[in-house]
């Protein structure tokens, strides 16, 4: 066997190495090759057809941003102005509530230099069963029966029966919403009859709390009664110098009594409520 030299050898050996250079640089079908030109062509395609659906999705997206923000605006305008007329009508009604009551006070508290003198009287009806009548609708009083029961008091003479009125008053079971009828009929009274409003202060007595450890026999009218004797003072029919002080110790008594359980703390914010105004200036919460 004749023996290859070195020199061929070593060409062979460069042959097989060029032969599995090119081998492993070749392509071996679609596995880790390049993408044909019409593959690449589809996917371009489909990118181009996303984008305008991607865009409209966005726009659509903005429109709908655009739309809630449009009405959460508008909401916020409704509420504003709902708010803006509820005041404005809350200031109207406090305006002509003040104003009435300015009026009616300085009625009642001119009422000692301008009550009828006894000829007045004369002329009224002053029969017991006509005055009787009217004293037991007094005990039935609602602010429905202002206008009727204002009628009938202007045309009699109860200069005999002012400590039974008076007892009739107090004798109500008086809602909330009857107390401006109670306290109007009592303006009439008392522009009228001087003795009135001393004889409705007794009346109240009995009623009212005396010491701390005075047992509430009747919450609910204890409390429209707390508001009436308020609004008597408010109104000028109660002179300050002899309210005042009644009212006062009401409030002390029910605040020192009730330290722990606070079981008038319904009476004492009812009365804030509907007096507050008059007494400490309270305002509802809203409209501070």
């Amino acid at each position: 066997m004749i023996k290859m030299s070195d020199a061929g050898k070593k060409k062979d050996k460069c042959d097989m190495d060029s032969r599995k250079a090119s081998n492993k640089c070749a392509p071996q079908g679609d596995k880790g090759g390049s993408k044909s030109a019409s593959e690449l062509t589809e996917e371009t395609g489909e990118v181009a057809e996303e984008k305008p659906q991607r865009e409209a999705e966005q726009t659509e997206q903005e429109d709908e941003d655009e739309e809630k923000k449009k009405k959460e605006k508008e909401e916020e305008e409704r509420l504003m102005e709902e708010e803006l007329q509820s005041l404005k009508a809350y200031i109207a009604d406090t305006t002509e509530r003040v104003k009435g009551k300015a009026e009616a006070r300085s009625i009642n508290l001119a009422a000692p230099d301008n009550r009828p003198d006894e000829s007045f009287f004369t002329k009224l009806d002053s029969s017991l069963k006509k005055n009787t009548a009217f004293i037991k609708k007094l005990r039935n009083l609602t602010e429905a029966q202002r206008e009727s029961l204002s009628k009938e008091l202007c045309a009699l003479n109860l200069t005999k029966y002012i400590g039974e009125v008076a007892g009739a008053l107090m004798d109500a079971k008086l809602k909330m919403s009857d107390v401006p009828c109670a306290i109007h009929i009592c303006g009439i009274l008392h522009q009228r009859y001087a003795e009135f409003s001393q004889a409705l202060l007794e009346s109240f007595n009995k009623y009212l709390l005396s010491k701390k450890d005075d047992k509430m026999n009747n919450a609910s009218k204890y409390r429209v009664d707390l508001r009436f004797l308020g609004e008597l003072v408010a109104y000028g029919i109660l002179t300050a110098k002899e309210g005042l002080p009644v009212l006062a110790n009401q409030l002390s008594i029910l605040v020192s009594s009730d330290r722990e359980e606070h079981n008038y703390l319904p009476i004492i914010t009812s009365f804030c409520k509907h007096c507050g105004d008059d007494y400490t200036g309270i305002v509802p919460r809203k409209f501070r």
